[in-house]
């Protein structure tokens, strides 16, 4: 018979297991909107700085790498998308 302790610990773990596998997904999702953004730019540019690859891939936030993205698509010349960037 499992105790009041057990089932505690046990829905403790089964949360962290949770929030571990949330946050492995949040990180990959993150880490695929880096790399979008980098290959957006070194298509549209060519040569991309070692500063903004080091900046964007320096965001974690997957609502700031979305915006990101839109914008390297968008910006007319590196220097604008790297002031984007840089905000913030």
């Amino acid at each position: 018979m499992q105790t009041v302790a057990d089932y505690w610990v046990e829905q403790g773990i089964e949360q962290g297991i949770e929030q571990g596998i949330e946050q492995g997904i949040e990180q990959g999702i993150a880490q695929g909107l880096q790399e979008t953004v980098l290959d957006i730019l070194s298509v549209r540019f060519d040569d991309v700085p070692l500063e903004i690859e080091e900046a964007v891939v320096a965001v974690d936030d997957v609502d700031r790498l979305r915006y990101l993205r839109r914008q390297a698509v968008l910006a007319v010349e590196l220097d604008e998308f790297a002031s984007l960037l840089m905000k913030e």
